[in-house]
């Protein structure tokens, strides 16, 4: 019952790892080499986020999704709160269609981290408002406390 759901079936969960199962291996040995926190299925979704923390504060991810047979998609985000503002300060990768085969992901998966470490604060795709009732019920750092913990990546 990942995220509390008790409607996520177990079907549907068996069917996201054997989809994952043959990138399994190289999805994880790239996160351990590059000391990224692999959380899979967040919020039943079937995607495996390789987490870390920017260098130039917040965090950021490297999304791979479900896609076909032949490929999955992957999709680079970082962000930074404003809690004072209310505001998250969003940077999207372009999405990109990626070959299933481990090798040809792995360089995919160097190249997208790469670039995410590249991007600068102040060149945001989105900054997302709206978040007063979630985040005004505590402070900054009672937030930020409550954060998860992700690692600072190695190249």
């Amino acid at each position: 019952m990942p995220n509390g759901n008790p409607d996520y079936l177990e079907d549907e969960f068996a069917d996201y790892e054997a989809y994952f199962s043959p990138i399994s291996e190289a999805l994880q040995v790239f996160a351990i080499k590059h000391n990224l926190l692999v959380e899979k299925y967040y919020h039943e979704a079937p995607v495996w986020s390789l987490c870390f923390c920017h260098p130039e504060g917040g965090s950021a991810k490297l999304d791979v999704s479900r896609g076909n047979d032949e490929f999955v998609e992957l999709r680079p985000v970082w962000w930074i709160d404003e809690y004072e503002s209310f505001c998250r300060n969003l940077k999207w990768g372009e999405k990109e269609r990626i070959s299933r085969e481990n090798t040809v992901l792995t360089k995919r998966l160097n190249s997208a981290l790469r670039a995410v470490l590249n991007w600068n604060i102040g060149e945001w795709s989105d900054v997302a408002k709206g978040y007063e009732q979630i985040w005004g019920r505590y402070s900054a750092e009672e937030f930020e406390a409550m954060s998860p913990s992700w690692p600072t990546p190695k190249l």
